[in-house]
């Protein structure tokens, strides 16, 4: 019983979890039909009956006995249908017959969504009226197999419907085959993009929208990402550094974070803060109007160096913070950039090494 109380069973993807039938596929597992594996391909783990464990008890796979490594001289589990297998490393969970596993790292953003969440992703195809948005760290990693694109744990694709988009000079229409013959010039394959969450569903699937005239198209700024569980839900998630820094950082909630700099203030005197602010659909229009210019004039306006390196500093200041697994917020943002200007002044990019990480996020690690 002590042995049970002290070991946990930690898999790794690719694992066989069992082999034996009967058993549901939870959250970080898949199955593989027999036809699709040699029998003698992979080790095969079969779990013991209810004389082992009391039916209804919620444990840890990884206790000792939970798992029990198949004996290849039995021949009870020959005839078999189908496996279950590990998608992702962490620790076997076992509820009544339901096997899941859960993460080492941390959890994937699409289980915990909600609607209106803000998130920052990248735009991986063009499909029939509407895009496809990767949400996960493959926005700045090679592509994923197939395979594992909407696992468990995987790197999470979500649509973007075309009728959920603002279309240029905030012109409100039903849209037409001419606009999903054009859908290119909204947004392209490769293009950072900042959506809500407008429609969720218990499996974990997302929906999005642009329908605010606060997202839309990022551009002439720079892209981290960073664990989601260290991005708290706020009331605002588009934050205003000090003037000293001279950064915007917008930060999503599946763990995309954008950094570009802050508007001038000439570029935006006189208008609104939003559509809803200005009196009917013309005010509106007006206003996304006005947006829009500021946009193009932001992206087609090269950035001096000193604003760029404050970008960079900022980026590495939220890589660093992920690295130490503390909390992503203007406060830590600032406090981190603050201690990185004491001890790097010119190559930013050792902000990153190992022994500088621990120097300046000590104030943060109190």
């Amino acid at each position: 019983a002590s042995d049970r109380n002290l070991h946990h069973h930690i898999v790794i993807p690719g694992q066989v979890l069992v082999s034996e039938p009967g058993f549901l596929r939870g959250h970080g597992t898949y199955t593989e039909s027999a036809n699709s594996y040699p029998s003698s391909s992979a080790p095969r783990w079969t779990i013991p009956g209810s004389d082992t464990h009391a039916e209804g008890d919620n444990e840890e796979c990884g206790d000792a006995g939970f798992l029990t490594e198949f004996n290849g001289s039995s021949q009870r589990h020959h005839e078999k249908s189908s496996r279950l297998i590990a998608c992702q490393a962490g620790t076997v969970r076992r509820i009544h017959r339901l096997l899941s596993v859960a993460p080492a790292a941390s959890p994937p953003y699409a289980p915990s969504a909600s609607v209106g969440d803000l998130v920052v992703g990248r735009v991986s195809q063009i499909q029939t009226a509407r895009w496809t948005v990767r949400l996960g760290p493959g926005c700045r990693d090679a592509p994923l197999p197939l395979s594992f694109v909407n696992l468990p744990g995987g790197c999470r694709d979500a649509p973007l419907p075309l009728s959920s988009v603002n279309l240029p000079g905030g012109v409100q229409r039903i849209r037409t085959s001419e606009d999903a013959l054009t859908m290119s010039k909204l947004f392209a394959p490769g293009d950072l993009l900042s959506a809500e969450v407008a429609k969720t569903s218990p499996g974990g699937d997302v929906v999005l929208h642009t329908r605010s005239l606060r997202y839309g198209k990022l551009e002439n700024g720079t892209y981290a990402h960073v664990p989601s569980h260290l991005i708290r839900r706020r009331a605002q998630h588009i934050v205003t550094l000090p003037p000293r820094v001279g950064c915007d950082v917008l930060l999503g909630l599946n763990g995309g974070v954008w950094i570009q700099r802050t508007y001038p203030t000439e570029w935006t005197t006189g208008m609104g803060t939003d559509g809803e602010d200005m009196a009917g659909t013309a005010g509106a229009e007006a206003l996304a109007e006005d947006l829009q210019k500021v946009r193009k004039r932001h992206a087609d306006t090269p950035m001096d160096s000193t604003t760029a390196k404050n970008m960079i500093r900022v980026r590495n200041a939220i890589c660093c913070l992920g690295e130490v697994r503390r909390m992503i917020d203007p406060d830590t943002i600032v406090a981190v950039y603050d201690e990185s200007l004491k001890l790097v002044t010119d190559d930013l990019g050792s902000m990153l090494d190992p022994a500088v990480i621990v120097k300046i996020t000590e104030c943060v690690r109190r």
